[in-house]
């Protein structure tokens, strides 16, 4: 009788036999609200998967979103433990965790919850050190993941379809998405549709009044703040229709709702130097840094944060020690800036105040073995040592500065201040530093792999870590 009254108490809670969430918008997004301010955790977990897809009007916030998940894993609600791995996987509200985000999960996926089948499949992708690629385990989770009713893993098993290298199945994916689209239950599938609209004549006849319909469903989501449809309309029709003001207008609104994609196509204007937005290479790391303290956590916030924190460490203190730990979980990428965002922190954050962040040592080694990828790792090593007291790093210091030379790059390559630097080291520095030009310090190959042994050997890389691309300065 007893254990009657008790499961009959947690089935009226919302804590026992609650359905699954599955991303549909709820029909009454300010009661929704209200429940989760009142602490219903069932209302926390569903209220939070609508901020973080910005779903029925509601606005982005990372915050909010890692907080209501949190306590409504607590109180051992299964959505929101699968939100809170969700945050991990992602960064959302907190730094990547993987390992944690796959240890959330585990319970839901006993019961075969979707949006866990989903992030399970996500974690064999091979991201960040979690499990090694496995595209089978993958596919499988995901359509179990859409079988199970989880909109997000229906619209990505149809996507999938689409980009295979085997176009047989190409249609088949796009009439699901189109699906979607006319049950307006995934605004991304709208999204998806509309880039790919030269593809419309080839599968339907109907493809004229298809387009006027998707045009029609975007600007309709875009006004209620949906971010995909936002960057969409953006990028694809009013800037198409050279009405750029319109179109950037949007994109800020976008990102001033906490798009991160939003955030990113911004910075990416900023670096390709469009005409009608431009930005100094400073405004630019400014702007990502702000962008990162706002909640926002991908690979160019974190970097571009961490070079900006290098260059003032006691400005940003208080964000040290979570972008430390961002930056390590991003290292296992072909981005050399990346290496170069790890190794100026390392080198410039006070050893007293930040004992886990600050080791010069393995900094020099970060920037050593991105140098023949990335130019102004180059640089950064020559200000860095010629700075320092003792012969050896003057010696780096010039070394270095003879590898900006052969650049011909006036903004990294000073010559009258190097050409001084040369004449006032003495007979053993420059000795020194004729032996290093020799090899080539530092993009040498003998001097990057000494580098890369010394971060296998820390464990800061993996040794089937991507090889690094090169970067262009802009």
């Amino acid at each position: 009788m007893h254990l009657f009254i008790i499961l009959f108490s947690l089935a009226l809670s919302g804590l026992a036999f609650s359905k699954p969430w599955k991303g549909v918008i709820n029909d009454d997004i300010p009661k929704l609200k209200e429940r989760a301010e009142a602490g219903d955790p069932e209302a926390m977990a569903d209220y939070a998967f609508h901020s973080m897809r910005c779903m029925g009007g509601t606005r982005y916030d990372s915050a909010l979103i890692f907080d209501y998940f949190n306590r409504s894993a607590k109180a051992g609600n299964q959505d929101g433990q699968v939100g809170l791995a969700h945050c991990y996987r992602f960064g959302i509200g907190t730094n990547f965790d993987g390992r944690k985000a796959l240890k959330l999960i585990q319970d839901p996926l006993k019961e075969n919850h979707p949006v866990a089948l989903s992030l399970d499949a996500v974690l064999y992708r091979g991201f960040y050190h979690i499990r090694k690629y496995n595209q089978e385990i993958f596919n499988a989770q995901t359509e179990k993941s859409a079988a199970a009713g989880y909109v997000a893993a229906i619209y990505n098993s149809h996507y999938y379809k689409t980009i295979l290298k085997d176009k047989s199945q190409m249609p088949e994916g796009m009439k699901g998405l189109r699906e979607l689209h006319e049950q307006k239950l995934f605004p991304l599938a709208t999204v998806y549709l509309w880039k790919n609209r030269h593809l419309f004549p080839e599968i339907w006849d109907d493809h004229v009044a298809l387009k006027k319909q998707c045009l029609k469903e975007l600007l309709r989501n875009s006004a209620l703040n949906e971010p995909f449809s936002q960057i969409e309309v953006a990028e694809n029709y009013y800037f198409n229709l050279r009405d750029h003001d319109a179109g950037i207008s949007l994109m800020l609104k976008a990102a001033d709702g906490g798009s991160q994609q939003a955030l990113e196509r911004i910075y990416r204007m900023m670096t390709h130097d469009w005409n009608f937005i431009s930005a100094s290479a400073d405004s630019r790391r400014l702007f990502m840094t702000r962008a990162y303290m706002k909640g926002t956590r991908n690979s160019i916030s974190i970097r571009e944060a961490a070079l900006t924190v290098s260059r003032h460490p006691n400005r940003y203190r208080r964000i040290i020690p979570d972008l430390y730990k961002d930056l390590k979980y991003f290292l296992d990428v072909s981005d050399p800036i990346i290496y170069r965002a790890m190794g100026a922190l390392q080198v410039s954050v006070d050893a007293k105040k930040h004992p886990t962040a600050a080791k010069p040592e393995l900094g020099i080694a970060h920037l050593v073995y991105c140098s023949d990828k990335d130019i102004e790792s180059v640089a950064f090593l020559a200000n860095y040592f010629s700075k320092q007291k003792n012969n050896d790093s003057l010696a780096k210091a010039f070394a270095c500065s003879l590898v900006l030379k052969k650049e011909k790059d006036e903004v990294l390559y000073d010559e009258a201040r190097w050409k001084k630097f040369g004449e006032d080291l003495n007979d053993q520095a420059r000795a020194k530093a004729d032996a290093l030009a020799k090899e080539n310090y530092p993009t040498g190959q003998k001097f990057r792999e000494e580098a890369k042994k010394k971060l296998l050997k820390a464990k800061m890389i993996r040794k089937n870590t991507p090889p690094l691309v090169e970067t262009k300065r802009r």
